[in-house]
């Protein structure tokens, strides 16, 4: 029986660590000098940074480049919902979003509506519903705005912004005061083989519906 009491009086000597919101309900603020709040608020954020650095020590140190593994059938079902997409960009002059959206809905979204995305570096991401919108833009052009050229290309992966240097691009080359007997598809393409990588030929131009170039 000694012992237990023993024990009983050596814990009921012992002070309670009592918090500072404790003191605060029991004694009330206005009972506090104000060296006593601020020891108070000092012992008590002292006591929440130990037990969060505790917290921080069991955690794995902070890796700036970590690994993030992903399967190649996720990585083609990402990928599917753009290859009906184009890459665009004008070039020597800055188009807003809004302006380009206006624009391509109005030369290209024929059939259907389509999402653009603006991108780094004066890029927007053109993403068609149709398949003939999205051969339309491709072939066919208009690929001019505002009196500048539109560089358009196919949506690859991996495509970034900023690393990208413009090393071709699709353009309509005009040729005035051609004579009438060289209206004429063939020759016309032979003209193109020879400029570059023919696309295209003005269908109307072609069957000599216009005549003031080709």
């Amino acid at each position: 029986m000694s012992d237990v009491e023993t024990i009983l009086e050596t814990t009921s000597t012992q002070p309670l660590k009592v918090s500072y919101g404790d003191r605060l309900v029991g004694d009330g603020l206005g009972k506090l000098n104000p060296e006593e709040i601020v020891e108070m608020e000092t012992e008590e954020y002292m006591s929440e940074s130990e037990s969060l650095d505790l917290d921080l020590s069991d955690q794995a140190p902070f890796n700036p480049k970590p690994n993030i593994e992903v399967t190649l059938e996720e990585y083609d079902e990402w990928c599917r919902p753009w290859k009906q997409a184009l890459i665009v960009k004008p070039l020597g002059k800055k188009i807003n979003l809004h302006a380009m959206v206006r624009w391509i809905n109005k030369r290209w979204a024929i059939k259907e509506t389509t999402r653009v995305m603006d991108l780094q570096g004066g890029f927007f991401l053109v993403r068609f519903s149709n398949q003939d919108d999205y051969a339309l833009a491709l072939f066919e052009g208009p690929w001019m705005i505002a009196g500048h050229y539109l560089l358009i290309q196919r949506w690859s992966p991996l495509f970034m912004p900023q690393e990208t240097k413009v090393q071709k691009m699709a353009v309509w080359i005009c040729i005035p005061n051609l004579p009438a007997e060289l209206y004429n598809r063939y020759f016309l393409w032979k003209v193109g083989k020879t400029l570059g990588t023919m696309l295209w030929v003005n269908e109307l131009t072609s069957i000599q519906s216009s005549g003031k170039f080709a």
